[in-house]
């Protein structure tokens, strides 16, 4: 029988109150500072309060059993700021019954603002509210000018394709609804079987409540991302494209090996044609499909394990490329293994547009067979980066390819599988998990393509260390500016969930030196996987220079701070706060995007967190230009040229010296000075730096520090290094250069 009184939970930031017979709850987000309504599908028997233990730790549930047997779990944990909403599926029948889909929360709101001023975040980008949306795995809706609002997703999606619905109702209401895409999900007579996890919250700024959902997935699936430098694909790059050859392989690894490993440059990834197996048959053709072996009259005629052998000799990873869940049958390894694929409904096998077939992950033979390709790759062959494409054929659903990643029906639940208990996603997520467990210890798994089907994004989390979120690139400042769009409405999955991985860095003509910078830096600052795809021996040294300032990767994650304002962001914010408030570092990278005019950038410096230093202003190194700003008040605006980025190193100003850039990295200073301090007229710190690279320290010295007699000595493992000194007004800068990699103890003496 339904409660005869109100049912509460709450925690340190939210409260539920069921009202009984209404068929509703309240959600009230920081003593009422915002309120939702969650509404139930079907009426309830029966509510109690609950302890659950899930995977995001021990909380309290509101428990509903409801008219058609299902139950939802409507839960709080403490100190986490969402609720979260799970169904329990129950089929009380004689019958087994098959569902589609199930709507697992809908929730009504209203913003003290009309919708109209109010944007919508999704995959598919920003809009206004008043427009209805369907949206893969997330939406976030703001106030732009307060930064405040809704951040509603999926924190699991093992069961089903996670989908978010927002409409414009009446009177300002919108209404958003968690809606679990099965394709099939059958339940035999008695079975009671767990769905996935929606979650909403409220949050001041809704960037900071975009980390955190991230944060709550990698808490979900005991995320720890493994630390990854940066390297190449042999993809795109002009001379030798597709897999390159044996023999140019081996020149180009020798090639990084004497100019780019030491600046922290790692893998080197060869791409698809490599591999053996008929040429394609269907009308569109895509890749040959026999991942067992190499193509013995191909690029590789003496072996994988060779070319691996000898890169990893050279002190680089060796990375390949595959599609593990699309392999051809008329291939040597497959042909009388037909039983291995997904089927139509007419018994033939199931087909997709350029990856070909569709390996039956639910089969534990076919599964088997992918967990021996992998292991003979990473143990036998010795690559230890795997760039995985094609992840739709292991949902076993149609190819998407669209412009915008917009929501579109692509077949789910319309292929039959070998175990019909298991739906699209768990055949997925368990031929990814077979890989997973496969694999050499330490290998990196990258997976590829969603832009051609959204479901592989939410499907895969918590089973890769990175995800391809663009489209194709090229050398070309449109494709660059579309995968800066998908950079920026991800942002926050990047370092948290996996690396975000925005396709390969161009830098070639007719790309211009300030295009390649800009691509080059954005990838940095913002955090994502930095894998170059260029004939890197020819290129002239100034682009070259490019890669040498973006690796390693920081491990980092930036913010798009103009998110809600502007797609593609204009402004990321990059904060070291590893080493604590002292040792923190900041770097704001202003980007026209616009390949026409240029354009003047402000940036509201309250944005940054760094409310408490604003008194003095702040001194700033711009990294490409070599020159120093002064910012005083609230914002500051500059101009920026056409298709060309500024990178600024932005410190409060101080009354001593303090280093302010360092030339090794965009970065200017986080991947290589370690520490800083001034004591009695002393500023010393420890450095990393790059053998043969000159390193240069960039100081910024207060008019009343006598900087002209300033001295400065620098120590590797005991040993003093030749130092160049200059000054030009309150700019001292120390020049520095060692034969090998090293750490290096350095201090300048003020008067």
């Amino acid at each position: 029988m339904p409660p005869s009184s109100d049912i509460n939970i709450e925690n340190q930031q939210i409260s539920i109150t069921f009202l009984p017979g209404d068929d509703k709850y309240s959600v009230s987000f920081r003593d009422d500072l915002f309120k939702i309504d969650g509404m139930l599908g079907t009426s309830q028997q029966s509510a109690s309060i609950v302890d659950v233990d899930d995977q995001m730790g021990s909380g309290t549930a509101i428990k509903l059993v409801l008219l058609d047997d299902n139950t939802d779990y409507i839960m709080l944990h403490p100190g986490f700021p969402f609720i979260c909403v799970k169904r329990e599926f129950s089929n009380p029948t004689n019958l087994p019954v098959t569902a589609s889909d199930a709507v697992t929360a809908r929730f009504r709101l209203a913003f003290d603002t009309p919708v109209s001023e109010l944007r919508v975040l999704s995959c598919d980008g920003l809009m206004p509210a008043f427009t209805d949306r369907t949206c893969y795995t997330f939406l976030a809706i703001t106030k732009p000018a307060q930064r405040c609002g809704i951040v509603a997703g999926w924190l699991s999606q093992e069961v089903g394709s996670g989908i978010v619905l927002m409409q414009n109702k009446k009177d300002d209401v919108l209404e958003i609804t968690a809606r679990c895409e099965f394709g099939k999900l059958l339940l035999g007579s008695g079975e009671v079987r767990q769905g996935d996890t929606f979650m909403i919250g409220y949050f001041d700024d809704c960037i900071a409540g975009l980390e955190e959902y991230a944060s709550a997935i990698a808490r979900y699936y005991r995320i720890e991302l493994p630390p990854f430098r940066g390297g190449y694909c042999t993809w795109y790059a002009v001379r030798n494209y597709g897999a390159s050859d044996e023999k140019s392989m081996a020149k180009l690894a020798a090639f990084c090996n004497k100019n780019l490993v030491n600046f922290g440059f790692d893998v080197l990834q060869i791409d698809d044609r490599w591999q053996a197996g008929p040429r394609r048959k269907i009308t569109n053709l895509g890749p040959r499909g026999d991942f067992s072996m190499h193509d013995p009259r191909g690029p590789y005629p003496s072996g994988m394990k060779a070319i691996a052998s000898k890169i990893t000799a050279l002190g680089m990873t060796a990375g390949l490329w595959l599609m593990p869940f699309a392999w051809d049958p008329d291939s040597d390894a497959m042909k009388v293994h037909h039983d291995w694929y997904a089927k139509k409904n007419d018994g033939s096998i199931y087909e997709v547009r350029w990856a070909g077939w569709c390996l039956d992950m639910t089969n534990p033979e076919a599964k088997k067979h992918v967990a021996t390709t992998i292991d003979r790759m990473t143990r036998e062959w010795g690559f230890k980066y795997l760039k995985m494409d094609a992840m739709w054929t292991g949902l076993a659903i149609k190819l998407v390819y669209t412009p915008e990643p917009v929501y579109t029906p692509d077949e789910l639940g319309e292929t039959v599988f070998h175990d019909p208990a298991m739906t699209n996603v768990q055949a997925y997520r368990a031929g990814l998990a077979a890989i997973q467990q496969a694999a050499a210890p330490g290998t990196f798994l990258q997976g590829c393509t969603i832009a051609q089907n959204m479901r592989t994004l939410g499907a895969a989390m918590g089973l890769l260390h990175a995800m391809r979120i663009g489209r194709d690139i090229k050398a070309k400042w449109a494709p660059i500016v579309d995968d800066a769009r998908m950079g920026g409405r991800l942002f926050f999955l990047n370092a948290r969930v996996w690396y975000n991985d925005p396709d390969c860095l161009m830098l070639r003509k007719p790309l211009s030196l300030n295009q390649a910078r800009a691509w080059g830096s954005w990838i940095a600052v913002s955090g994502q996987l930095n894998i170059v795809s260029e004939n890197l021996s020819r290129l002239p040294s100034n682009r070259l220079d490019v890669v040498k300032r973006t690796m390693p990767m920081t491990g980092l994650c930036g913010r798009p701070l103009d998110l809600f304002d502007n797609d593609p962001a204009r402004v990321w914010h990059l904060a070291d706060t590893r080493g604590g408030i002292h040792a923190r570092r900041d770097i704001v990278a202003l980007f026209n995007w616009d390949k026409k005019q240029d354009m003047d950038i402000t940036v509201d410096l309250a944005r940054l967190g760094l409310q408490d230093d604003m008194t003095d202003g702040f001194i700033a190194f711009s990294f490409w230009d070599n020159t120093v700003l002064v910012i005083s008040g609230k914002t500051f605006s500059t101009r920026v040229p056409s298709a060309s980025c500024m990178v600024l190193a932005l410190r409060p100003r101080t009354s001593h010296p303090q280093v302010i850039s360092t030339s090794r990295h965009v970065t200017q200073g986080i991947v290589d000075l370690t520490n800083e301090s001034w004591q009695d007229g002393v500023l010393s710190g420890t450095s990393d730096i790059v053998g043969g690279d000159p390193y240069e320290l960039r100081v910024d010295a207060p008019t009343d520090c006598n900087a002209k007699s300033a001295r400065a000595t620098v120590l590797s493992s005991g040993e003093s290094l030749g130092v160049k000194l200059k000054q030009v007004e309150n700019l001292v800068t120390v020049q520095v250069q060692a034969p090998i990699n090293c750490t290096i103890d350095w201090q300048i003496e003020f008067t």
